[in-house]
């Protein structure tokens, strides 16, 4: 074969998954590219990768040489590999060849693809060295590695515009400690209760009462988590240490607390190794009630490691962070015989008795406080306690759910959460305001008096609550809803139900009546504008009346005048309200007005009924207002009276005696007049009419007096009737 020159192409580096670090990092890296991409870091297994070629076949290729830290003068770095035998050298102090369980090298030599070289003459290979480096070396610096290769017949040749993987080394590491301080849960470690019944939730921050979660005794708690080299951790890119380490923890000893029923435990101390800087260390906890602070930390790491987890969890108090508190807790929550309490809610001006017994008005359901006392000496989950109810026909342990519910919410339970508040030593208070025991939104309707108003008909509501203490073990005593679609309530004191939580739903609302109105002008005209005067009785509870006023005329349809809103009126007393309504344009009779209750559209008043009807007049001319017949009738009886005076006064001046004048012979000479015989006979008017209302009431005797007065007061005359009957 003709002489060929053996040749570098590359030289990369891998970690032991086989990600090649970066060639360079870019001025705004993206999330999860750093500096660690071009970090080996100690203990760790990473590939040197070196890609050459040799035209006479890779057989002829005697030694490859790699310096790593060729700016390092105070260390060797350099690696000396053999492909004939597939041996790699070092004296380095910095890093050691990775040998297997026989003390046997990696290294390797291998085809482009991977493959086994077996013919001598491949001109192109691959070399893989694998090394790891030493803990605690003082480099600092960022490192380009040198090479030369060399074949069995020429010089070394040192390929010097080949590319070379740039380095830097990391020792640094600590635990992963991350947590949410808003929903007070630990992201890493992490406490999981791995025995039913499973606690949510083991977060606790160190020195406080409160704690999120316990398990019962002997539970198994699963502690888990990693180590990390700090290069990348706030970024989170988390490489973990390759080598084994070993953790140790303590269980501090405890004492016993007559108060909270706590026991006395000993300390105890155990260690656990683990590989790959993941920990997964399962904790039987003790089988006593108390508080249990467990302290860790890595022990026996190599040399030149060290742990600095110490230092970064100095002072804190979250649970996970060097150490952690686990409460057992062996006793299940109690609801407080005779502490449940329902009352009615924003109803202090309304004058109603709050405290709701056994029986659930409808005027109340909408906003319900309700409050009960638990006995737990550890920890309730809030958000998992609740207020549930349900209403059913008749008895509820029968499972007989009320239609009218179904149809508004099916056959399942409705919900609303209670707040938690800490009471006395080992009690909780759990109480909601305004609770919405009916909610109605798109599709769904309130109760009426219909739904309830049904011979034999008994709705019941039961309430239960429903929570789990740290330790995952449910309420005791709260009441309980079945499988089958049953539920028994909350157990109360008396036998009238006072502290129970099951209720017989009843209809309650205010009931409005009108007792008087009034209109002023109560004699309108044309041009008026009225005002209606209602007088609202309420023999309910108190409520405020929303009403509608409807006007009719000459036994037209009701026409809509407007609302009037109340204010609140209580039981058995009395409001007048009051509403302006539009002028008059025309003359009008028999005009009345109806209210309606504008909730339930009953009547509550109708003028007809009640004699309240009225007629609309037009307006009177002159500066008097009087009516020209009026005043024609007035000037006459002046003019009489001024006949007469001016007669008395001519007698005077006479010297006549108005005895004389008028003087009547009663004996012989007094004459008679004569009368003549009536050929027509005539209805007498009635007593105190005018001639125009005698007349009329004789030729329409078909209308009231009424109704002719009311035409009268439209301006009609009796010579206008008389056409007008005619052309019907």
């Amino acid at each position: 074969m003709d002489l060929e020159y053996p040749t570098i192409k590359s030289l990369n580096i891998e970690d032991s998954n086989g990600v090649r670090m970066l060639s360079n990092i870019p001025a705004n890296a993206p999330d999860g590219v750093g500096i660690w991409n071009q970090t080996m870091f100690a203990g760790n297994q990473y590939n040197l990768i070196v890609e050459a070629e040799d035209g006479n076949g890779w057989k002829d290729v005697e030694m490859l040489e790699i310096v790593l830290a060729p700016e390092e003068t105070n260390y060797d770095s350099t690696i000396i590999y053999y492909p004939r035998n597939q041996t790699a050298l070092t004296t380095s102090d910095l890093f050691s060849i990775a040998v297997d369980s026989s003390g046997d090298s990696l290294a390797t030599i291998r085809t482009l693809d991977g493959n086994v070289l077996i013919d001598p003459f491949e001109p192109e290979f691959i070399i893989n060295i694998p090394i790891n480096f030493e803990w605690g070396l003082p480099l600092s610096g960022q490192y380009t590695p040198s090479f030369q290769i060399k074949d069995l017949d020429n010089s070394p040749v040192f390929s010097e515009s080949s590319y070379r993987q740039t380095w830097t080394y990391q020792n640094d590491m600590r635990l992963d400690f991350r947590s949410n301080l808003d929903e007070k849960r630990m992201i890493s470690p992490t406490l999981t209760d791995q025995n039913i019944p499973i606690s949510d939730n083991l977060y606790h921050e160190i020195g406080q009462e409160t704690f999120i979660g316990s398990v019962t005794g002997g539970d198994v708690v699963m502690f888990s988590g990693q180590y990390s080299f700090t290069s990348g951790i706030l970024e989170n890119v988390f490489i973990t240490p390759e080598a084994e380490l070993t953790m140790e923890i303590t269980r501090k000893e405890v004492f016993r607390d007559s108060e909270r029923d706590y026991d006395p435990v000993e300390e105890e101390v155990t260690t656990h190794t683990f590989t790959g800087g993941v920990f997964d260390i399962p904790i039987k906890m003790p089988s006593y009630q108390n508080e249990f602070e467990y302290e860790f930390k890595l022990i026996n790491l190599p040399v030149g490691a060290e742990d600095l987890t110490t230092a970064y969890c100095f002072g804190s108090v979250i649970n996970g962070c060097g150490k952690f508190v686990i409460k057992v807790d062996d006793e299940a929550p109690k609801l407080v015989f005779g502490s449940w309490s329902a009352s009615r809610g924003e109803t202090a001006s309304n004058g109603l008795e709050p405290e709701l017994l056994d029986k659930m008005p409808t005027s109340s359901y909408h906003c319900v406080d309700v409050s009960s006392q638990i006995e737990e000496r550890g920890s309730l989950a809030e958000d998992a306690t609740t207020l549930n109810w349900i209403y059913y026909n008749g008895n509820p342990q029968d499972g007989n759910v009320w239609n009218v519910y179904q149809n508004n919410y099916g056959t399942t339970p409705l919900s609303a959460p209670l707040n938690l508040s800490a009471g006395s030593l080992g009690y909780i208070r759990a109480s909601a305001e305004c609770v919405d025991l009916w909610p109605v939104g798109f599709g769904q309707f309130d109760v009426t008096e219909s739904n309830l108003n049904i011979p034999g008909l008994e709705v019941n509501l039961v309430m239960w609550v429903e929570t789990v203490d740290g330790a995952g073990s449910p309420i005791i005593g709260a009441g309980r809803y079945f499988d089958d679609g049953s539920a028994v309530g909350i157990e109360g004191n008396d036998n009238d139900g006072q502290d129970s939580s099951t209720y017989l739903l009843e209809f309650e609302g205010s009931n409005f009546e009108v007792r008087n109105t009034r209109t002023i002008p109560d004699s309108p005209e044309v041009g008026d504008k009225i005002t209606l005067e209602v007088e609202l009785v309420n023999s309910g509870i108190p409520g405020i009346a929303n009403l509608e006023i409807k006007s009719v005329t000459n036994n037209q349809p009701p026409v809509f005048e407007g609302y009037i809103t109340s204010e609140i009126i209580g039981k058995d007393q009395a409001q007048w309200v009051s509403i302006e309504l539009e002028e008059f344009t025309d003359a009008t009779t028999g005009m009345y007005y109806i209210v309606y209750d504008n909730e339930t559209k009953d009547i509550l008043f109708n003028g007809k009924d009640q004699g309240k009807t009225f007629n609309v007049k037009v307006a009177a001319s002159g500066a008097d207002g009087l009516s020209t017949g009026l005043i024609v009738v007035i000037l006459i009886g002046i003019i009489a009276i001024l006949a007469v005076v001016v007669v008395v006064i001519s007698r005077r001046n006479r010297g006549d005696d108005l005895d004389d004048e008028f003087d009547y012979d009663y004996e012989d000479d007094k004459s008679y007049a004569s009368i003549p015989q009536q050929t027509q006979t005539y209805a007498a008017p009635a007593a105190a009419v005018s001639p125009e209302m005698a007349e009329a009431m004789e030729k329409f005797s078909f209308w009231t007096q009424e109704e002719i007065q009311g035409y009268f007061d439209q301006g009609w005359s009796v010579q206008q009737l008389e056409e007008w009957l005619e052309n019907q």
